[in-house]
């Protein structure tokens, strides 16, 4: 017996098992799951929870490196273009 003959025997008897996907009856709105329920709103909290914390860290980060380049900028006006400012009104 061939490997192709041996599977397709399998494969048809499995489809035939099978249960379907979708269902006959609609769910009872009466009478929710609140497994379900909960699962639901407990993992969109949580992933909420999630982003306004990667926020915050995001905003704290910015803060601290546009503070570093607005110390370099000061440094920059004060030690490099203020001396050239200097020596443009002199003239």
């Amino acid at each position: 017996m061939t490997f192709s003959r041996l599977f397709s025997g399998a494969a048809f008897v499995s489809r035939v098992g099978s249960r379907s996907a979708f269902t006959s009856s609609k769910p009872d709105s009466a009478n929710p799951n609140w497994l379900r329920v909960s699962l639901a709103f407990g993992s969109a909290a949580v992933l909420w929870g999630l982003l306004f914390k990667q926020h915050s860290t995001d905003v704290h980060e910015y803060k601290v490196v546009f503070r570093s380049c607005l110390s370099g900028m000061h440094l920059f006006v004060r030690f490099f273009l203020f001396p050239r400012l200097l020596a443009l009104n002199s003239v």
